[in-house]
C-alpha cells in the first residue's frame, strides 16, 4: 500500500494498493493493482 500527496491546492491524499514490478537499489518499479477503483483526483492531476 502506498499513500501521497499530491502538489494540488487540496494536497488531495491519495491511497493505492501497489503491486511490486521490480527493485533496483533503493528504487522500486509498481503498479496500482488492477482491483484499485479509478481516482477522479489523480487522473485530474496526471492529465492537467
Amino acid at each position: 500500500k502506498v499513500e501521497f500527496h499530491l502538489d494540488d491546492a487540496q494536497r488531495t491524499l491519495i491511497k493505492k494498493t501497489v503491486i511490486i514490478k521490480n527493485q533496483r537499489d533503493e528504487f522500486i518499479g509498481a503498479e496500482f493493482a488492477p482491483f484499485e477503483t479509478v481516482d477522479k483526483a489523480l487522473g485530474f492531476y496526471l492529465f492537467s
